[in-house]
């Protein structure tokens, strides 16, 4: 079992190691490894909290957390000299550091659900040592705070690939702040971060009633306004709010925190603004209106966004996504007021974009036919021929569908695999009995 010290002085490098420290960069530079450890071994602490190698490898974690380059070798290579130089240490916050530096590289040499395992040993033997014979202090209890949130968003989702609400909320729900009344200012940032996780969690398993009660903790306490955090939360609490046909509270919380990044912005600022929460809330500004049945205003709202998004030079992923998913708005905009054809067109414009430009690299497979979104959009396009007189015979290609998106609920989409989807499958069903009797 992992053997726990207290933490016993700051997490400043102590200032007699310095000069041992052109004698450790000469050694690792030739990659005499080695010799440093033996070296910085050999030099004497002189009364010092921390041991040479502990404040040598504390300067490294900082170095690599910092500076980390996108070579996968230097990555893996720097970490492990920085498990050399802990072998023998027993902090809980410099090891906490240590495995959060392991977290953060990007290596093959090993894999992320190892690192996971490894986590998972080190929070359960600082556990196991917080109810023994010591207890952390509050630098130690943010840093294992740090690490039980990332263990929870690794779970969230499951090393299956699917969701697993109730391991990580159950690891969330272990860690606070020491003192709840008075906690440091590194577990403050711990809890900020501890809260938003918690409720993104809940918003994406479809509990929106508890993810909205989160939410508003976090905006309240915790963020910092004007922070993308503070936008990315804000349009999350909008997703619960719409899922719970709160729609003028939803709007009511869009023209807040949308105000915050428009206020002081000139018309064309604010159309050549590229802030990733700020482009989440404005698209939501039309699902929102969609979600009042104000047809026009979400129409307006949505080519304006598309005509942003197309002034970008190049769209990253997740802009891409953005841009896709103000085609389904335009969609449901036309399908929902009756312009079936315009609204077909769409649908059939959002269900190429998916293939050709989501569907792709590192995303390929993801966004196939056979996957939810496309299937959702098929579904709402034999609604639209079926309106348009086009295609009489919908049962056997609706079942099909349906059996495409059994089991495959995707709770981190605005209301299109929930809402949309409930009414157009209900529709369509209706639909089928209306047909019925002619058969």
């Amino acid at each position: 079992m992992l053997t726990i010290s207290h933490r016993k002085s700051s997490d400043a490098l102590e200032r007699s190691c310095l000069r041992h420290f052109c004698a450790v960069y000469e050694s690792l530079y030739e990659g005499q490894v080695g010799n440093v450890i033996s070296y910085v071994k050999s030099v004497s602490d002189e009364g010092q909290f921390l041991s040479p190698c502990e404040s040598i490898a504390e300067l490294l974690i900082k170095a690599h957390v910092t500076y980390q380059t996108h070579d996968r070798d230097t990555n893996h290579s720097l970490v492990q000299r920085i498990e050399e130089f802990l072998v023998d240490s027993t902090d809980l916050y410099i090891l906490g550091r240590y495995m959060e530096s392991g977290l953060l590289s990007t290596t093959t040499k090993v894999s992320h659900e190892h690192r996971m395992d490894q986590l998972k040993k080190f929070i359960d033997n600082a556990r196991m040592a917080n109810q023994g014979l010591r207890h952390l202090n509050k630098l130690e209890n943010a840093q294992l705070g740090n690490l039980i949130t990332q263990y929870a968003d690794y779970l969230y989702i499951g090393p299956t690939g699917e969701l697993d609400l109730e391991s990580s909320q159950s690891h969330l729900k272990s860690w606070s702040p020491l003192d709840g009344a008075n906690p440091s200012t590194i577990e403050k940032i711990i809890a900020s971060y501890h809260h938003r996780m918690h409720a993104r969690i809940l918003k994406d398993h479809g509990k929106w009633q508890d993810a909205r009660e989160q939410f508003i903790v976090y905006l309240n306490l915790y963020a910092e306004e004007g922070a993308q955090e503070e936008g990315w939360a804000s349009g999350d609490l909008v997703q619960c709010l719409l899922e719970l046909h709160q729609t003028d509270k939803a709007e009511e919380i869009l023209m807040k925190y949308l105000g915050f990044r428009h206020n002081d912005r000139q018309p064309e600022e604010i159309s050549q603004s590229r802030e990733n929460d700020t482009t989440y809330l404005e698209m939501l500004l039309g699902e929102c209106y969609l979600c009042q049945d104000k047809y026009l205003k979400a129409e307006q709202v949505m080519l304006r966004y598309q005509k942003k998004l197309q002034g970008y030079s190049r769209l990253h992923f997740s802009e891409r996504f953005r841009h896709f998913f103000s085609l389904t708005i335009l969609a449901r905009c036309y399908h929902l007021s009756g312009k079936f054809r315009d609204g077909l067109s769409y649908w059939t414009e959002a269900w190429s974009y998916c293939a050709n430009e989501l569907n792709v690299g590192k995303q390929l497979g993801k966004w196939g036919e056979a996957t939810i979104f496309p299937t959702i959009i098929q579904l709402s396009m034999l609604d639209c021929n079926y309106e348009l007189g086009n295609l009489p015979e919908i049962l056997d290609q609706r079942i099909q569908s349906e059996k495409m998106i059994k089991g495959s609920i995707m709770y981190w989409v605005p209301g299109l695999a929930t809402y949309w989807l409930t009414w157009v499958k209900d529709k369509l069903i209706t639909q089928e009995e209306r047909m019925a009797p002619l058969h």
